[in-house]
């Protein structure tokens, strides 16, 4: 919701010229699918009208002007109160634009800017106006650029200057995990309450939900876990309090480090048996010192395991390393 105070910063604004007047409410055309960014906020508009009674419309909406029609690019709960007050005229800071692309540039920097429009809305709001809307925008920007033969350390990183351009203070890496997180739920049919859960994290890992969305795509997470975590994020959606999706948190963690782990549950051939001994050899070749660090990560792996592990070396021009290991795990019914 906007404020009848808040201080735009119109120094930011890519515009060629801009001028204040006042202009008839009648002459101004709404284009809420390309300027407004987000449902008009009923409540809001009625605070917001108290608020100009008492005080005045202290900052003017904008326009652009676009050869003798003005249309509106941002300021549209303002306009609405000044209809509700049934005002005749409305305080303008009237822009140009040589394109469309220019004024949608403009009218999210400054609800970007707003105290009371995009700082109050959570990451995911934004990130979606960002997708939506501006992405063709700095993409074009960035095929100008390429085309001018701007080095590659030049170029716009467009993941960047969409997180600026809807306040969300993320590296281009980070917006990067989050695009494609958010197409990997779409494309796998993700469950609604895991998305939700996704969308209502502060801050949320995207790399690791990213590492999971995978491994349930090519199966390596077995169907039993994967609906626990399912049931951990319909409570989650449901409680009020976000202190409830520390739970997601963990069983995210939990499902990646589950489906990391080597099987092991192999079915013995003796019914005796409960776990089949798995064994293995490896020869190992080198010149330098190279082949010895191959052997000590080996070794530390087999540690982990809780395997036995045998090496014998064969000397001459080309020393090998044979390495035998086992689990040696087997434990009588």
């Amino acid at each position: 919701m906007e404020s009848s105070s808040t201080v735009v910063k119109s120094a930011s604004l890519s515009r060629e010229s801009s001028s204040l007047e006042q202009i008839p409410l009648e002459k101004i055309i709404l284009k809420p699918e390309k300027f407004r960014h987000y449902q008009l906020d009923l409540e809001g508009v009625d605070r917001l009208t108290d608020d100009i009674q008492k005080k005045g419309m202290l900052v003017p909406v904008l326009l652009w002007r676009q050869n003798k029609d003005y249309i509106l690019i941002s300021g549209h709960h303002r306009f609405a109160s000044a209809q509700k007050l049934k005002w005749q005229k409305i305080p303008a800071q009237i822009l140009s634009f040589s394109s469309e692309d220019e004024a949608v540039e403009a009218s999210i920097q400054t609800n970007a800017q707003d105290e009371y429009t995009f700082s109050t809305r959570d990451w995911f709001s934004r990130f979606m106006v960002a997708e939506n809307t501006l992405r063709q925008v700095y993409q074009k920007k960035a095929q100008e650029q390429q085309k001018k033969g701007k080095k590659a350390k030049e170029k716009i990183r467009v993941d960047e200057q969409l997180a600026r351009g809807v306040g969300l203070h993320w590296s281009y890496v980070k917006y990067g995990q989050i695009r494609k997180t958010w197409q990997k739920m779409n494309e796998l049919e993700i469950p609604h309450s895991v998305q939700k859960c996704f969308q209502k994290q502060d801050s949320p890992k995207a790399q690791h939900w990213l590492d999971v969305l995978e491994l349930h795509h090519k199966g390596k997470i077995h169907s039993e876990s994967w609906q626990k975590f399912v049931e951990v994020c319909e409570k989650a959606t449901l409680a009020k309090n976000l202190h409830h999706l520390v739970p997601v948190d963990k069983a995210l963690k939990k499902l990646k480090r589950e489906s990391s782990r080597p099987k092991q549950d192999i079915e013995p051939e003796n019914p005796s048996i409960k776990a089949k001994e798995l064994q293995g050899t490896l020869d190992i070749w080198w010149r330098d010192t190279e082949g010895k660090k191959v052997l000590e990560k080996i070794k530390k792996l087999c540690r982990e395991m809780g395997w036995e592990m045998k090496v014998s070396r064969q000397e001459g021009k080309n020393p090998m390393q044979t390495i035998t290991f086992s689990s040696q795990k087997e434990e009588k019914i």
